[in-house]
């Protein structure tokens, strides 16, 4: 997963105005749906009724204090270092 996001992140991240990002990725499965009774995650800048998606998180990714990238993934957590390697650290 985390090899799929150095591939295709599209000029991801953009920082903000403090140089901290967080980013989110979302298994998009069957598409968009209604939101419908159900806690779905809906896009303000798609036209309804079909602008949601399952909260489904693949993966969640920040830039920490240190200015190591930290991927979250399930239940194991990885630190990319400024040097570019990758530790796994788990969750602390």
């Amino acid at each position: 997963m985390i090899s799929f996001f150095f591939q295709n992140k599209y000029h991801i991240p953009k920082p903000d105005g403090s140089g901290d990002y967080s980013i989110a990725v979302w298994r998009f499965g069957d598409g968009y749906k209604e939101l419908g009774k159900y806690d779905r995650l809906c896009f303000d800048d798609m036209p309804p009724p079909k602008n949601c998606i399952e909260k489904d998180r693949l993966m969640y990714i920040t830039l920490t204090r240190d200015g190591e990238v930290s991927y979250w993934l399930n239940d194991t957590r990885y630190i990319q270092k400024a040097d570019g390697e990758l530790v796994e650290v788990g969750f602390n």
